[in-house]
């Protein structure tokens, strides 16, 4: 499986600590999780992201699901999410769009849903994917997780990014 990454060196995006607890835990999951199947960027002091599931009481089959649909996302989606080092204090786009479709999940807004992930993955994907997060969401309600609505998750921010040469230049992709 080869995953496609983009590390965020930028500053732009809102601050972490502006985020509501249960999506600043999502995002810093995600991070970990790309940190630790990324080539070249693992991390050995960084904790690791199921920690962070068994802290807030998620199961077994919901580590399964977020780490199927960010195998996935990373795999086939193009352009991949840029996802930040762990410790960044700011939110990237790409992780905003990820709370997106995650709290689109969670209200059961699938044609939505679907529509967010369309301009990324194929069909076949899609489908996946959303059960995946179906699986996901369903096991954060029942832990109590409730993440911010989607216009505070970031839906609003578009799906495709485009930086400057120089940035691209500081940024890091793996392959």
């Amino acid at each position: 499986m080869s995953l496609h990454f983009s590390l965020e060196s930028e500053t732009q995006g809102r601050p972490l600590r502006e985020l509501q607890s249960t999506d600043n835990l999502l995002v810093i999951c995600i991070r970990l999780w790309a940190q630790e199947h990324g080539h070249f960027t693992r991390t050995p002091s960084a904790p690791d992201w199921r920690s962070g599931f068994k802290a807030v009481g998620l199961t077994l089959d919901a580590e399964r699901s977020f780490h199927a649909f960010l195998g996935l996302i990373f795999t086939a989606c193009r352009p991949a999410p840029s996802v930040k080092y762990y410790a960044c204090p700011i939110a990237s786009r790409g992780e905003y769009w990820l709370l997106a479709c995650a709290s689109l999940a969670q209200r059961q807004k699938w044609t939505q849903l679907d529509s967010c992930l369309g301009d990324r993955l194929s069909q076949q994907h899609r489908h996946l994917a959303i059960s995946l997060l179906k699986n996901l969401s369903h096991a954060m309600l029942d832990a109590g997780l409730h993440l911010s609505p989607p216009q505070n998750a970031g839906s609003d921010v578009p799906l495709h990014i485009y930086r400057s040469a120089s940035l691209a230049a500081a940024s890091q992709t793996l392959h």
